[in-house]
């Protein structure tokens, strides 16, 4: 029993020195990520145990539209249409005549006295007005086509660049959700076969020490180990690919992505 012992010793601590690799890189990665200097020691929370997010993920296209609304690239291109649409709509009214409308009122007052004579007639108040309405077009319509589709063009240019970008902010944001919605679905599994493998190597241990079951030897008690071991050491990868992957698509959207908080 003790050699066998020894064999699946090995085995455990080639996990746990793989975790141990990972945690110490896990922790160089947040030093250079906040910026600190090599060497310079790093504190973390006591309570530190990796625990899924507790988050629901939306739908695909809630997704897509949360990214549209709040990337700042597709904003600057959105404005740049906005704006070449006002363009084209000045370019088709150049093709109509312009009306304009114009009055005046004028009146004058004055304290003297009006000297009106046989001499002289001077008038110091006035009173009048006047309006009028015109239309204006200029016939270079020639012109005025080619200018119209010049800014047309440049518009569809515009709006094409705009669905070519959405395009492919989706494929990269489908790969995301995906890669997401699959590592939630594995958190499931793995948790369930976590628990599975938990009880399996307590009731070899209790059938092996209580002797409820000759059949089971050492050696099942060092499988059931194992296997339980091997199992946490999946459901933390998952758990860690989980978040990860929401991490990456927060990133990629510009926003949080989570519906509302709820637990896994």
């Amino acid at each position: 029993d003790m050699f066998r012992l020894r064999i699946y010793e090995a085995s455990v601590h080639k996990n746990v020195l793989a975790n141990k690799r990972l945690a110490r890189l896990s922790e160089a990665g947040l030093r250079t990520a906040m910026g600190l200097k090599h060497g310079t020691p790093l504190k973390l929370p006591k309570d530190n145990a990796l625990e899924p997010l507790k988050i629901k993920l939306g739908s695909l296209e809630q997704i897509v539209a949360l990214a549209i609304r709040h990337r700042p690239e597709l904003e600057i291109l959105r404005r740049k249409v906005n704006v070449q649409q006002k363009e084209v709509d000045r370019k088709w009214a150049d093709f109509f005549p312009d009306i304009f409308a114009a009055a005046s009122f004028t009146v004058a007052a004055s304290t003297v006295n009006q000297q009106n004579t046989v001499f002289s007639s001077t008038v110091f108040n006035a009173l009048g007005g006047g309006a009028a309405i015109g239309i204006q077009l200029t016939l270079d319509y020639p012109a005025k086509l080619a200018r119209y589709n010049k800014a047309q063009a440049e518009w569809l240019s515009q709006q094409a660049q705009l669905d070519g970008e959405k395009d492919k902010l989706r494929l990269e944001l489908e790969a995301m959700w995906r890669e997401a919605t699959d590592q939630h679905e594995m958190l499931r599994y793995n948790k369930r076969a976590m628990k599975a493998a938990r009880s399996l190597f307590v009731s070899s241990v209790q059938e092996y020490e209580n002797g409820i079951d000759d059949s089971v030897s050492f050696q099942d008690v060092l499988e059931s180990s194992v296997s339980y071991l091997v199992r946490k050491s999946e459901w933390l990868k998952s758990v860690y690919a989980f978040n990860t992957a929401v991490a990456r698509l927060n990133r990629a959207v510009g926003s949080n992505v989570a519906l509302s908080g709820r637990s896994q």
